[in-house]
């Protein structure tokens, strides 16, 4: 599933949120690092639970980079870093406290249909997102 110099993201497919996540990533990696997995997908769920993660937890989200991995918000910090110019303006939410990092996120995530809705992600037609996404 991961080659060399490729950062792995696993995320929830049914998720507008989510979903709007990984267009996002599609269309800011311009080094096309990073492959995006869903939570749904066997390969998805099995490196959720390779790094402790329940898949059927709402709150599924791993972002894995070079072997060393971020949840939460902690992965949208992460790869906001990674691929830096204006996306750097995320790094402020690092000026909060980590645990109010993580309720915001949980907070996020365990509504996340409630208030976004549901999407299928691989029935999105942007040809940069399906490039990104691995079985």
């Amino acid at each position: 599933m991961n080659r060399p110099n490729t950062i792995i993201a696993v995320m929830d497919g049914d998720c507008t949120l989510c979903c709007r996540g990984a267009q996002w990533i599609a269309q800011q990696d311009r080094q096309d690092q990073v492959r995006i997995a869903t939570v749904q997908s066997d390969g998805g769920a099995h490196l959720l639970e390779e790094h402790g993660i329940d898949p059927t937890d709402p709150i599924s989200w791993l972002v894995v980079d070079y072997g060393k991995s971020f949840t939460a918000l902690e992965a949208t910090l992460h790869l906001a870093k990674t691929f830096g110019r204006w996306n750097k303006v995320l790094l402020i939410l690092y000026a909060l406290p980590r645990p109010v990092r993580i309720w915001l996120y949980h907070l996020v995530a365990r509504n996340r249909y409630r208030v976004f809705g549901r999407a299928k992600m691989c029935d999105l037609p942007d040809p940069k997102l399906h490039a990104k996404l691995i079985a």
